[in-house]
């Protein structure tokens, strides 16, 4: 979730789409994670977007430098950011990513991936 975070401001739907977990999980853990100061949130209309703060602290900002490295090679990271990448085209096409093309899509993506 903090990978693709500090990738681009995204939302609750988008991490359960990318991810394939469910929203109250997603949820509690973005709480957690604004509450601890290690990500913002922009609301828009109905929607919440998060990204990594700008502003971490020492530590945190060391700890994503170490996740971001170990990330680097790790399959599932990689195929998770492509997801993220099938996302950002549907919004540039539509204006906006409707949840359901979009999990239509990652789904179809899972397949392939997974074979």
């Amino acid at each position: 979730m903090l990978l693709l975070l500090d990738h681009q401001e995204i939302c609750v739907s988008q991490i359960k789409g990318i991810l394939g977990i469910s929203q109250s999980l997603a949820s509690r853990d973005l709480a957690q994670m604004h509450e601890a100061g290690i990500i913002t949130e922009r609301r828009a209309g109905k929607l919440l977007f998060y990204r990594i703060s700008e502003r971490l602290e020492r530590p945190a900002a060391v700890l994503m430098g170490l996740l971001k490295e170990q990330a680097i090679d790790d399959k599932t990271a990689k195929n998770d950011y492509e997801v993220l990448q099938l996302c950002r085209k549907l919004i540039q096409k539509d204006g906006t990513c409707d949840i359901q093309s979009f999990l239509l899509q990652v789904e179809t993506i899972r397949r392939k991936i997974n074979k």
